[in-house]
């Protein structure tokens, strides 16, 4: 999977990440557009828009709109080639002309993300907390725990309901830091119950998304030994007093497939409760963190973003005790909110079955049956819930005792599906299935697709000359399983032209090899878009930023060709160009 293949399933989510090879993504005019109609709603009618002039010389009006209703925004790099087609419902492609303004509001956005990181580990030093690790709820792409382990938390961890894994293993190797993401399928006990524990839980602008953000607390408070960070939509000075604890629901189903009473979105808790909350969850200590500034922005945005901060609460709590498992096991709420919607949704594959969503009701269809989801299909089970469907389907006999079965019969093999993969059994081969031991010498894939990819590239013959059992096939490299118990990848594709041998890589782990094919095919095409020497932007006053190598990138004077700085990351390199101009000359 590439590039291309996240931006069309949105898994480059919505924070600030500006990537080596010039790429960067983030809600950046999404967010401060939202801002703009949001304090405008609050102004006098016939007010005129000011017009500011910021110390970088930008113009720029108030009522500047960039809404298009998407997840994000991408500035794709050249290199790319035709970027008309990532242009798709999760993302607006910037243009050039608007690459400054983008880049600058993500700089913002991921300063303040770094803010309140730093300022909750100095509020954890002041208290005599030491934070060896930590997890944040609705991570995303995984910014903050990325954050966390650069300042020097060892054990970081983030969740969410999309699978942001590659995305967030990317980052760790791009970075030198270290995330660990967890999936979680659904908002169940079990699911919460498999999260780890850690000294420090996350949570940023996740609770406002919550029907039950009380129970939503709970659950957080379960996970955490030490310490809590709340950040959620408050309204402070929008309650009859400093003491009123209170809910107030604004909208519904704006995010999450739920019925009522699990339908509600945008949520307002007052600061009030949410201080009771936590100290009745057993956080005596409770710190707010100040609003913080940013001298990237302009006067309008700046403004803009503190209307947006007042409008929130930015909580760090603290346990007198460290809390064991067995002590934050004792937390128990059951709730449910499901990340699927729409009509005819595969949201789980069973061994002989799949969990259908249609119509927000949930069926339980046999593989290879038809399913018209109108209506029709009132002789297939069907429940409200996600977790009762769950429950029924894993209750069905053909899941409890499931048979292998026949997908395709090949010139010499059989590609036979057992429970959740495809195996390759050698026609003659008498193949005890309910046999761990013997299935674990058959090559298998978890896809007919991913069957028909590798048979193309090297036939049956190809696979019975590994040396090992087959296990995955990703982007042109095989995963094999050795008898030593090592997991050795192999790319076919650089490995089969002449005169090339590409070095395999070997890990005693399954999920770390996965983890470094994928990271590694991503860098390969990372460096293959941009290739040698790109300017990936030029300023005004004739400065030009410049990618040599992948990685390494520099700004220089257009007109002397002189080197002005180096930099590690574009990041930093984007914090250079946006420097007021006197700044720049002064580094020449």
């Amino acid at each position: 999977m590439g590039f291309s293949s996240w931006m069309k399933q949105g898994l480059l989510g919505y924070q600030p990440i500006f990537f080596p090879n010039g790429l960067i993504s983030g809600t950046g005019f999404q967010f401060f557009g939202n801002l703009r109609n949001m304090r405008a709603a609050t102004q006098p009618s016939g007010s005129p828009p000011p017009v500011v002039d910021d110390s970088a010389g930008i113009k720029e009006n108030a009522s500047f709109n960039f809404n298009q209703g998407r997840l994000g925004n991408l500035y794709i790099p050249p290199g790319f080639g035709d970027r008309s087609n990532l242009d798709s419902e999760f993302y607006y492609c910037v243009d050039d002309a608007d690459l400054e303004h983008f880049a600058r509001y993500n700089l913002a956005l991921l300063e303040m993300y770094e803010y309140f990181g730093k300022s909750a580990l100095v509020a954890a030093s002041e208290q005599g907390v030491s934070l060896d690790s930590m997890i944040e709820i609705g991570a995303n792409t995984c910014l903050f725990p990325l954050i966390f382990s650069k300042e020097g938390v060892a054990d970081c961890h983030g969740a969410d309901i999309v699978d942001y894994s590659e995305v967030v293993n990317l980052l760790s190797e791009i970075q030198g830091n270290s995330a660990t993401f967890h999936h979680m399928a659904d908002d169940s006990d079990q699911t919460w119950k498999a999260l780890p524990k850690a000294d420090l839980v996350w949570s940023y602008a996740v609770l406002l998304h919550q029907s039950n953000p009380l129970a939503h607390l709970t659950r957080l408070a379960s996970l955490a030994k030490k310490a809590i960070f709340i950040m959620t939509l408050c309204d402070p000075e929008d309650w009859k007093s400093d003491q009123e604890m209170a809910i107030r629901y604004l909208s519904a189903n704006s995010y999450y497939n739920a019925d009522f009473p699990n339908c509600f979105d945008v949520t307002i808790v007052s600061p009030a409760l949410i201080k009771y909350s936590l100290q009745r969850l057993g956080f005596s200590k409770i710190i707010e963190i100040s609003h913080p500034d940013f001298d990237l922005l302009d006067d309008t945005s700046r403004a803009d973003l503190k209307y947006w901060l007042n409008k929130h609460c930015f909580f760090v709590a603290f346990r007198d005790d460290v809390k064991g498992d067995v002590a934050l096991n004792d937390y128990s709420v059951s709730a449910e909110r499901s990340p699927y919607r729409g009509n005819n949704v595969l949201v789980h594959s069973g061994f002989h079955n799949n969990v259908v969503l249609s119509n927000q009701r949930y069926f339980i269809v046999p593989h290879g049956a038809p399913f018209a989801g109108d209506g029709t299909d009132i002789h297939l089970q069907s429940f409200s819930s996600l977790t009762n469907a769950m429950k029924a389907l894993d209750e069905l006999p053909t899941e409890v005792d499931p048979q292998p079965l026949l997908i395709r019969a090949l010139k010499r093999s059989n590609l036979i599906r057992y429970k959740k993969r495809n195996y390759l059994s050698p026609h003659g081969l008498n193949v005890d299935f309910k046999d761990e031991q013997q299935l674990l010498r058959l090559s298998s894939l978890d896809s007919v697709e991913k069957w028909d990819a590798i048979l193309a590239l090297m036939g049956e013959e190809g696979v019975k000359k590994l040396e090992g059992a087959l296990v995955d096939f990703i982007d042109d490299t095989c995963i094999v399983s050795t008898n030593d118990n090592q997991y050795k990848a192999v790319n076919l594709t650089k490995n089969l032209e002449p005169g090339s041998k590409q070095p395999d890589m070997m890990s005693s782990s399954y999920s770390e090899i996965v983890r470094k094919v994928t990271v590694s095919s991503m860098l390969s095409s990372m460096e293959n878009d941009c290739g040698q020497e790109v300017q990936l932007y030029r300023t005004n006053d004739g400065r030009q930023l410049r990618m040599s190598r992948f990685g390494q990138l520099n700004i220089i004077c257009e007109g002397t060709g002189k080197e002005l700085s180096k930099h590690d990351s574009l990041d930093e390199a984007w914090r250079q160009i946006l420097r007021p101009r006197s700044d720049a000359i002064g580094n020449t």
